[in-house]
């Protein structure tokens, strides 16, 4: 009898702690984190525009709450070594403050990042040398982590 609870507990732990992973791409709940890309290929002196959108896919507004000014965060890593390319030095600096998002129903907040095959950035682009390329986005808020689908894009 005693193998009940104590299995009942560890469940709840292990799906709770699924649901909080974020790099778990997840659907569950009313907001959905989207990537996509404009062009799969970037040649030399092109440039391609990535877009991350978190959707609230039910008809009942949503509040997400952050402990960060950051809401959004979009990550670029190189495919062959896994290392993060943007944002630069791997990780955003955000200011440590309590902030909301509203969501209507419906509602779509969108951040895109703009990437060009080149040697150097020059804003608003992310400069990337010739390789193959992986972008997802995340989302801390404290009711909802998520992790978008990764895109996959090759610079020439």
């Amino acid at each position: 009898m005693a193998r009940r609870p104590l299995a009942v507990a560890l469940l709840t732990a292990a799906a709770m702690t699924a649901c909080s992973n974020p790099n778990n791409p997840s659907s569950d709940g009313p907001v959905r984190l989207r990537s996509g890309i404009n062009q799969a290929i970037v040649n030399r002196g092109e440039a391609a525009t990535l877009s991350f959108r978190l959707e609230n896919v039910s008809q009942n507004p949503v509040t997400l709450n952050f402990g960060s000014s950051c809401h959004i965060l979009p990550y670029i890593t190189d495919r062959q070594t896994a290392k993060i390319v943007h944002p630069a030095g791997g990780g955003w600096a955000c200011l440590t403050v309590l902030t909301q998002l509203e969501l209507a129903p419906g509602a779509v907040e969108t951040v895109e990042v703009q990437v060009r095959a080149a040697d150097v950035a020059a804003y608003p682009f992310v400069a990337l040398a010739p390789g193959e390329y992986e972008a997802y986005a995340t989302v801390e808020a404290s009711q909802y982590k998520r992790r978008s689908a990764s895109v996959t894009f090759t610079v020439r």
